[in-house]
């Protein structure tokens, strides 16, 4: 297994969903990986961390994640939103709000979050 240089921020407030998120970085090879538990913790996070990418779930207590996406976008960030909100609707919106991907959880694999982190990331 390849060891990915890339610093990642998982954004989640189920602290069960943020474990099993890493647990699929891992497995793939990631091993920088800051967490978030809400909104402002995330962006606090991204400006201290500037991780290569952004695991956004949308939503979050605080400050959610339909909220700081277009945040995270003005800030440079490459954002993959990974929501329990899967309607095409949602999507599409997260999509027009700059995300560069939409997994709806908990239905995607390690091996597909990786490929579009190689994609998004080379």
């Amino acid at each position: 297994m390849d060891i990915h240089p890339l610093k990642i921020l998982v954004a989640d407030d189920s602290s069960f969903m943020r474990q099993v998120i890493m647990g699929y970085l891992q497995e793939i090879g990631y091993k920088e990986i800051v967490e978030a538990g809400n909104g402002s913790i995330a962006l606090k996070k991204y400006d201290d961390e500037h991780p290569d990418i952004v695991l956004l779930d949308l939503i979050m207590p605080v400050e959610d994640g339909i909220h700081i996406l277009p945040e995270l976008v003005k800030r440079g960030a490459k954002v993959v939103v990974i929501s329990a909100m899967g309607q095409e609707f949602v999507k599409e919106r997260a999509l027009a709000q700059g995300a560069k991907a939409f997994f709806t959880k908990p239905f995607f694999t390690a091996a597909e979050l990786g490929k579009e982190i190689k994609r998004l990331c080379p």
